[in-house]
């Protein structure tokens, strides 16, 4: 089973709230995980992360068991748009995905970002 689109875009974006709000939605089916990271090599630290290998695609695809048949399919993982390695990993995989590219300006993107490192203690 194969997600129908994918939610990518930039950390502090909006991607949670747009996750939150698709989820809600009857027809739509999101797992109860927000970031899969399944596509994605690294993580936003550059740390070595690699789902695809380790867990391989009968791992993802358990994350979408609890659809209805009638239901579009998808996940929301930010990661999926800077990691060099996703974009191919995706169109080998799921070549008839759609995307949802979530984007924001940048200087309050960028403010939005630097306080979630400090309130993690990562600054």
């Amino acid at each position: 089973m194969q997600p129908d689109f994918l939610i990518i875009g930039t950390e502090k974006g909006g991607t949670t709230w747009l996750h939150d709000v698709l989820r809600a939605h009857p027809a739509l089916f999101l797992p109860d995980v927000k970031e899969v990271h399944f596509f994605n090599r690294l993580d936003s630290n550059g740390n070595e992360t690699d789902n695809f290998t380790r867990y391989g695609w009968e791992w993802y695809a358990k994350h979408f068991a609890e659809a209805e048949p009638a239901q579009l399919k998808g996940e929301a993982t930010p990661m999926y748009l800077g990691d060099p390695d996703a974009a191919q990993r995706i169109a080998d995989s799921c070549p008839d995905a759609r995307f949802i590219v979530m984007l924001r300006e940048p200087v309050s993107r960028a403010w939005s970002h630097y306080n979630m490192g400090r309130a993690k203690n990562h600054i």
